[in-house]
């Protein structure tokens, strides 16, 4: 039997390039302390490590865009991520640029 908040969310509406090596996902959230720990506490479960992370709070709530590999996977990473309380939305983009530089 399925999820019922799980399947209560919409199609995850995003665009990702399949050739892409990396991807952002770009996070929404309500002004909540907890919710940046419970995001990269959904990637570190899957052992996705960050390339980086963008994190600003705005007038309507919290903002967070992650970078990662891109693998088949993603896109099911970012329906994990939107199902925690308090995220609202959820998009996949290709990254066309970094936001953290490689020092290694």
């Amino acid at each position: 039997m399925a999820n019922p908040r799980f399947s209560a969310k919409p199609a995850l509406r995003s665009y990702c390039a399949k050739s892409a090596r990396i991807v952002r996902l770009a996070v929404s959230t309500e002004a909540c302390p907890d919710v940046v720990s419970h995001v990269l506490d959904t990637l570190a479960r899957q052992a996705v490590i960050p390339w980086g992370i963008d994190f600003r709070r705005t007038s309507r709530g919290l903002s967070l865009v992650v970078e990662v590999e891109n693998f088949p996977g993603v896109d099911e990473l970012a329906t994990r991520i939107e199902i925690l309380a308090m995220v609202r939305k959820v998009c996949v983009f290709e990254s066309l640029t970094a936001i953290a530089l490689d020092h290694g």
